[in-house]
């Protein structure tokens, strides 16, 4: 008899695959939130998870982002709720994440400060996609149950996101980060943020107020909101340098055959229309000073 012949996965399969498997996880671990006493009225969902599982975007999240107004005094009874793997794996609908096991991970900023939590749920094994819930204290102006599926976790507003995007794309710019998992100089913009405010625009209608954007700005202490800083991010986005590095990372987190359809979008067009968000909100005075 001859043998069965097993076909290494290209570098193609494995990466729809882990977008599949981690797709699955955040599913299941959002439904279970829908379902847990605590966590559905103290969690408020925002960022690029709920743009993708409440909002329909096409691009695939690494975690689930949330905000607590009351993180400080809820934190044990949440990471409880958040490790509770018994819990977990009978409200869902996917073996997969029975093979899971929480890692509670403390954050290096502010260390001593309980003003966040993050989880990571992983086999602990080499190519399996690891899924991360990240709950920052923080306020929410304008949320509420979701429809649908994932019903009654609550979610900002497309109209907040879009704020959020706008305050962490210029706290990225002062303080530096990592695309796709990487490290990146100090002064780099994620090609994800972009493509979301993008999103945002052109399919929810999510342009907020100038009130609830100058609100968002205030709850951050105007991280980042200076006349310099939003030049920086004007002039990162405007240098086709930086091109090739942003839409990898939007690429990354999208179908392959989705980005290939949309590819196209990704020119000078885009980022000449991102650009535009931040010129509007640009403040005339050289600096803002927050207490």
């Amino acid at each position: 008899m001859t043998p069965t012949r097993v076909e290494k996965k290209t570098d193609r399969e494995r990466h729809q695959e882990a977008l599949v498997n981690r797709d699955s996880i955040l599913t299941d671990l959002l439904r279970y939130i829908g379902k847990n006493e605590q966590l559905k009225s103290e969690l408020i969902l925002h960022g690029g998870g709920a743009l993708h599982f409440i909002y329909s975007s096409p691009r695939y999240s690494s975690d689930l982002d949330f905000v607590s107004p009351n993180l400080r005094a809820k934190r044990q009874e949440i990471i409880l709720n958040l490790t509770d793997m018994d819990e977990i794996c009978r409200s869902s609908n996917h073996k997969i994440i029975e093979r899971y096991t929480p890692f509670l991970k403390q954050p290096k900023r502010q260390p001593k400060e309980p003003n966040h939590v993050r989880v990571s749920y992983s086999q602990n094994m080499p190519d399996t996609p690891t899924a991360t819930i990240e709950v920052d204290e923080q306020t929410a102006q304008d949320y509420a149950p979701a429809k649908g599926k994932f019903h009654p976790v609550l979610v900002e507003s497309p109209g907040e996101i879009y704020a959020d995007k706008i305050l962490a794309t210029l706290g990225r710019m002062q303080r530096g980060g990592s695309i796709g998992g990487n490290s990146y100089r100090e002064g780099s913009l994620k090609g994800t943020d972009l493509f979301d405010l993008d999103y945002i625009v052109n399919n929810l209608g999510g342009v907020p107020s100038e009130e609830m954007t100058f609100n968002k700005r205030d709850s951050y202490q105007g991280q980042g909101w200076t006349r310099d800083n939003f030049e920086k991010v004007l002039r990162f986005i405007s240098d086709k340098k930086n091109h090739k590095e942003m839409i990898d990372s939007i690429k990354s987190t999208l179908m392959l055959d989705v980005y290939y359809a949309m590819e196209n979008k990704f020119g000078s067009e885009f980022f000449d229309k991102t650009a535009s968000h931040f010129e509007t909100l640009m403040p005339q005075e050289p600096t803002l000073i927050f207490p």
